[in-house]
């Protein structure tokens, strides 16, 4: 999940060990010095996500984190030949990564783990097989749409699966993607939006992590471009509303990181730059600019439980 992607042969980066909850990220859009010396090679840089105390070691991810203990222990076994022993690892399978919830009794505690349900274990093999088939297909994702819808409902069957658990989210944005593909934003924005309200903050604690800017970036031009297109005043309204509180978030963000000028941040304030000086609207966004997000994220987040409801999704 973690964008951009990149492949940088460095000796000093090549360093840097593996933790499942790392102190720093790796991003390939902060040319700098790299830009004005070596320009076609491009650039690697290392981005610590909180503030580290003196002789704590320098960590990335090398996988994505959000997989269960099982999936990450795998994959950094074949692909990376050793086993983690770190933080999140320690834990095994008593994390947010691992855990399925049960919707039948008020406090139950989470349910065994996949692999001591034959069932369960099943349908998360055929999701995770159709996860990676799609994966492997690129170019072609608007022809996966009803396996992915297939593979969603087949999670959703059990009534334990929470929407943050792989590879539910992995799916979902697959999915979100294939819809920008067919061109059908208003069915995309609401599966973004799950990956933005509920399953990047769970995951993500820092709102700069690139996986939640990512995410909230493509939020945010779908939701910028639905206001456009959309007829209904109440809901363009909305839309508008919603569009401007999450690039003033990802603003304010990059003010407050003090981040360097990659790509990303660019973009960011491209885009807040033209929707302060070309939207009509932003001035009744800032006049009441607490009261209007709220009722913003009210009225997504309405249309994320309607969404979750006719998928009869766990959000435990």
């Amino acid at each position: 999940m973690l964008d951009p992607f990149g492949i940088v042969f460095h000796p000093f980066p090549a360093l840097v060990n593996h933790s499942c909850q790392p102190n720093c990220i790796v991003r390939f859009d902060l040319n700098g010095l790299a830009e004005r010396l070596v320009p076609r090679y491009g650039s690697i840089s290392i981005q610590s996500l909180r503030d580290i105390p003196q002789n704590e070691e320098i960590t990335i991810s090398y996988i994505d984190a959000s997989f269960p203990f099982a999936q990450r222990q795998t994959q950094l076994r074949d692909r990376y030949y050793f086993t983690c022993n770190c933080s999140l690892c320690a834990q095994k399978e008593e994390t947010v990564n691992d855990r399925l919830e049960s919707k039948s009794v008020a406090g139950q505690p989470p349910v065994s783990p996949v692999g001591d349900n034959t069932q369960t274990a099943e349908l998360q093999a055929q999701a995770e097989r159709t996860f990676y088939d799609v994966q492997s297909k690129p170019g072609i994702e608007t022809t996966q749409i009803p396996h992915l819808r297939s593979a969603l409902q087949s999670l959703a069957s059990t009534s334990i699966w929470p929407v943050h658990r792989y590879p539910f989210p992995q799916l979902r944005q697959q999915l979100a993607l294939a819809l920008l593909e067919r061109q059908d934003f208003s069915g995309a924005l609401v599966h973004f939006a799950i990956l933005y309200r509920i399953v990047d903050p769970l995951y993500h604690a820092v709102t700069f992590h690139p996986v939640r800017m990512s995410h909230a970036w493509t939020f945010w031009n779908i939701t910028f471009y639905c206001a456009s297109e959309q007829q209904d005043e109440r809901e363009r309204y909305m839309l508008a509303m919603l569009s401007f509180h999450v690039v003033d978030e990802l603003f304010k963000d990059m003010q407050k990181h003090n981040f360097h000028q990659g790509e990303m941040e660019r973009m960011v304030v491209r885009a807040y730059e033209g929707v302060r000086e070309g939207n009509p609207l932003w001035q009744s966004y800032e006049r009441s600019k607490d009261k209007n997000s709220e009722l913003a994220l009210a009225w997504l987040d309405a249309r994320i439980r309607q969404t979750l409801e006719s998928e009869r999704v766990s959000t435990s």
